[in-house]
């Protein structure tokens, strides 16, 4: 959105730095804008940081002249589309596995319940009948 605002990357990389996102994240975001801010090339520099060849494509004023804003539109839905689609993978498959593991929980309970009262009367029926 900063970048639709007409701001600097600079400006654009420390808005970014202002929203929740984890420290690996963050810290990757200011070696890219401490490297910005000294006036290294902004695609490159995207990729030294370790921010991922797709970023450091969108950047690139050789492929993609003009076309910056397209590109990051383009990469966002794509990862948008890829995390909806791996959290309803995680959630298709860790709900089932949840309920079972809870019914071998309450399986094993039971068992530990039952498993001595059922030799208790075993051992009583063999004093009652020899």
């Amino acid at each position: 959105l900063s970048l639709n605002a007409d701001c600097t990357v600079n400006n654009a990389i420390s808005n970014t730095l202002g929203l929740d996102v984890n420290n690996c994240f963050r810290k990757r975001l200011k070696k890219w804008l401490q490297k910005v801010e000294r006036g290294d090339n902004i695609a490159t520099s995207a990729r030294k940081a370790g921010l991922g060849s797709p970023l450091a494509w969108a950047f690139d004023e050789q492929v993609n002249q003009g076309n910056t804003l397209t590109v990051l539109e383009t990469l966002e839905s794509l990862y948008r589309s890829n995390y909806g689609y791996y959290a309803n993978l995680v959630r298709f498959i860790m709900w089932p596995l949840a309920i079972l593991s809870m019914g071998a929980m309450v399986g094993f309970v039971v068992y530990a319940i039952f498993s001595p009262l059922v030799s208790i009367v075993h051992q009583l029926a063999d004093i009652v009948v020899p």
